[in-house]
C-alpha cells in the first residue's frame, strides 16, 4: 500500500509508461509524517486511522486533512450501484435518469 502505479497516456509517445509513485514521503503525502519514516511501509489499517482522524477533527471544529464524503457523495454512489445492477438483471445499458 505504500507504492501506485500511474499511467499517462498524455504524455507523448515516446515517454509513456508506467510510473511507481512511492506514497511514503512526508514531505509530499498528507498523512504519512504521523507514522514512519520515509520509505517504510504502511498497512490497511492507516487507511482507517488517518480516516478516523479526519472525522475527529470535523467534529472538533477543525478542517479535515483529506475533505470527507458528504451524504450525497454515498446517494451518487448508490445510485451507480443501482443502476450496474439493473443492468446486469436486465441485461441492458441503464441511464443514470433512470435511477432515484
Amino acid at each position: 500500500m505504500n507504492e501506485l502505479e500511474y499511467y499517462d497516456a498524455r504524455l507523448p509517445q515516446g515517454v509513456q509508461g508506467w510510473s511507481t509513485i512511492l506514497c511514503t514521503n512526508a514531505s509530499s503525502h498528507p498523512y504519512v509524517a504521523n507514522y514512519w519514516p520515509d520509505g517504510h511501509l504502511i498497512g490497511y489499517e492507516h487507511c482507517f486511522i488517518s480516516q478516523a482522524l479526519d472525522i475527529c477533527n470535523v467534529l472538533a471544529g477543525k478542517e479535515a486533512v483529506v475533505p470527507l464524503p458528504s451524504f450525497n457523495d454515498a446517494y451518487q454512489t448508490q445510485r451507480v450501484l443501482e443502476a450496474a445492477m439493473l443492468a446486469a438483471t436486465e441485461k441492458r445499458f441503464v441511464k443514470m435518469e433512470e435511477v432515484f
